[in-house]
């Protein structure tokens, strides 16, 4: 008999959301440290 472990599907969306909480960080600082490969539009629709 095989135990099977849960199926946690990781969410990038959330797990930016919850860094960025941890550390402080708002969304506009983080699109400032992001440049180009993120703007402020972006940054709501991952999380």
């Amino acid at each position: 008999m095989t135990a099977t472990a849960p199926n946690h599907k990781i969410d990038p969306g959330r797990n930016t959301k919850r860094f960025r909480e941890m550390k402080g960080i708002k969304q506009d600082a983080l699109t400032y440290v992001l440049n180009d490969d993120c703007n402020l539009q972006k940054i709501p629709l991952l999380e």
